[in-house]
């Protein structure tokens, strides 16, 4: 091929070099640059996502760990049992009397008695009694729906722990009398915890729709941090076996033996608890977590395809965390030792006044003593948690390759609830006196309810937290009547936290903080709720809080971004990052600063997702709190 004089090798590879430039650069404003027609409510619109050609030939290593199956080995012993207790309990029907007051009512939002959380009435007459009795009585939502019954004599005293009671319970359909045909079922076990006082009672009811799956996570977490259970007697309740005429050996899938490969008998291990049969489960409820791979699961509720996930870039990223909660054992397996020194991060467990902590540090920054920012993540690190280390690495990999390149020490320790995640300020302060830790530089994460804990820690501790990202929450602050959250945002937290400049980047499932006009939410589908929930969180955030009409008006807007999200912003666009959109607003504060950042990612479920660590440290490595005055610094 002959090329002119004017048309140079030099010169056409530069203005490929200019086409490609100006190429990327329209990706990035593409937000900014997309028309949208009027859209119908709730269409679930993302731009051009089912125009995408998925390649199902596109693998890579580990792929074959999206199968479920693989990780079997590493279910918890007790899954075989509670899945055989599930789908044998015999007695499921109704046993609550529906009261006058509640019969013809067709939606119970708004009711007194009802909860939308835990989506159940709570009828006094059924409840009142047990206080008298001495029990508090919880309704409770995280990882599935439960009842905690504990005498207030035990969680009166925090030296003492009891065991802990877990009875599975399914309904024939789970209504909104749920929790109460729970406790009228299972009067005479209340009556006895009232009686004794000596144990909690936790039942985690499961639709019978859905019976089967086995041990639901998160209910130990709660039973030991907040209601004083003892993770070292946790029984599981076993009536189930008698009514049926059955012996536990016989469960498919069972192999109750210890660590160390040594078999028992099951049925010679049933004790009593009062009359309560019980099998005592301590150390075989957590398995391995399979950590991701739920995702690979097609979802009923929300638009999402898990194969466009699966064979692209985002699902390779998100194999390297799977790999290695996969590859590596316990917390003291010496491979996980190995990982770190290979990575040069010097990591530790640590156990201040109770409180257990692991943090992680480049080794040359301990070494010549250079401080580096911390980021506390909120990943529970309790002492029956043996895979808290590995789980921690899955879920937030890109944290850790931060702290491997020098940029970041990282702290992992979590409760459930804001008054148990106080310690963490005397943990961090205790960790500074050893760990090259600048104390200006001090960020906050967590996912789903640990984000709700990590908003809250830093709105208790502004003088100590820098900027907090909470994951998998919703962009607004619903009215208490109306929140899922773990920690709610109420009128006195909503005005407390106006009057703090706390830098914020929430993060979630596009379905998790958009509008539901533009796609069904997961959250909160109710418009007008949306609209309230939002003019919260610009209070929340001391930003100048927008109009009804402000905010529908943003539905129409000629930017995609704003569009997708119906709220005004001060600056919006859209960034692909592993091959997903990213869709990002940015709301000024009543100082003119873009202090608060939301941030939804299209074709996405409620999950810890592998972008997220590093789409947050973009937006946190900006602030500094000044030691001195409590101020934020703009560093960048």
């Amino acid at each position: 091929m002959k090329t002119s004089k004017n048309w140079s090798p030099a010169k056409l590879i530069g203005m490929l070099c200019a086409a490609i430039a100006i190429y990327s650069t329209m990706l990035v404003i593409r937000a900014q640059s997309f028309v949208t027609p009027a859209i119908s409510q709730a269409s679930d619109v993302i731009a051009n996502s089912t125009d995408r050609l998925t390649n199902t030939y596109y693998t890579y290593p580990g792929f074959e760990l999206w199968d479920p199956a693989k990780w079997a080995a590493n279910k918890p012993k007790t899954e075989p049992i509670t899945s055989w207790i599930e789908t044998h309990e015999k007695g499921t029907q109704a046993e609550y009397e529906v009261k006058d007051k509640y019969k013809g009512i067709k939606t119970f939002v708004g009711n007194q008695d009802y909860t939308w959380k835990t989506e159940n009435i709570t009828d006094p007459e059924v409840t009142d009694p047990l206080t008298r009795m001495g029990l508090r009585v919880d309704v409770r939502e995280g990882g599935g729906f439960s009842i905690f019954i504990a005498p207030e004599k035990v969680l009166a005293d925090k030296t003492r722990k009891v065991p802990i009671v877990i009875v599975p319970h399914v309904v024939d359909k789970k209504d909104v009398f749920w929790a109460m045909n729970t406790l009228v079922h299972f009067r005479k076990y209340n009556e006895l915890c009232a009686q004794r006082g000596d144990f909690i009672i936790v039942y985690f009811v499961i639709d019978k729709s859905e019976a089967g799956h086995g041990s639901p996570f998160g209910i130990i977490d709660q039973a030991t941090d907040l209601y004083h259970g003892d993770y070292k007697r946790i029984y599981l309740e076993m009536s189930v076996f008698a009514e049926n005429g059955a012996k536990v050996a016989d469960v498919p899938g069972l192999d109750w033996s210890d660590d160390d490969g040594t078999k028992h008998d099951p049925e010679t291990q049933i004790d009593h608890l009062g009359f309560i049969p019980v099998l005592n489960v301590a150390g075989k409820w957590n398995g391995k977590p399979s950590a991701g791979i739920g995702i690979a699961r097609p979802r009923s509720d929300l638009r999402y395809d898990p194969q466009r996930i699966l064979h692209g870039k985002l699902g390779e990223h998100w194999m390297e965390g799977i790999s290695f909660l996969f590859q590596h054992g316990k917390n003291d397996d010496p491979r996980i030792k190995a990982h770190f020194d290979q990575l040069g991060i010097e990591y530790s467990q640590h156990d201040y006044e109770g409180e257990r902590w692991i943090i992680f540090s480049p080794r040359q920054a301990v070494e010549q003593a250079k401080k580096l920012p911390l980021v506390l993540i909120l990943s529970e690190v309790y002492p029956y948690d043996e895979y808290s280390i590995s789980t921690a690495c899955a879920d937030y990999l890109d944290y850790f390759k931060l702290a491997a390149e020098g940029d970041l020490n990282i702290l992992l320790y979590a409760h459930e609830s804001p008054e148990t995640m106080d310690p963490a300020y005397d943990v961090i302060k205790e960790a500074e006196k050893t760990y090259p830790i600048e104390p200006s530089r001090i960020y906050v994460t967590g996912h789903s309810h640990n984000g709700h804990l990590a908003r809250e820690f830093a709105y208790r501790h502004p003088d100590m937290v820098a900027a907090v990202a909470p994951l998998g929450n919703s962009s607004g602050l619903a009215a208490p009547a109306y929140s899922h959250e773990a920690v709610v945002a109420d009128d006195r937290r909503i005005e407390a936290w106006s009057k703090i400049d706390m830098p914020i980047i929430t993060i979630g499932a596009a379905s998790e903080v958009t509008s539901p006009h533009t796609m069904r939410s997961s959250i909160l589908n109710d418009y007008n709720l949306f609209i309230e929930a939002w003019q919260r969180r610009l209070k929340a955030s001391r930003c100048p809080v927008k109009t009804r009409d402000e905010i529908m008006a943003a539905e129409h807007s000629p930017d995609f971004v704003t569009h997708l999200f119906g709220l005004p912003n001060n600056g919006s666009s859209l960034q692909v990052i592993d091959g997903v959109e990213h869709y990002i607003i940015d709301i000024k504060n009543v100082d003119g600063r873009e202090h608060l950042r939301i941030v939804g990612i299209e074709n996405m479920v409620h999950t810890t997702e592998p972008t997220m660590p590093m789409v947050a440290w973009t937006f946190m490595r900006r602030f500094a709190r000044d030691q001195k005055t409590g101020r934020v610094i703009e560093l960048y």
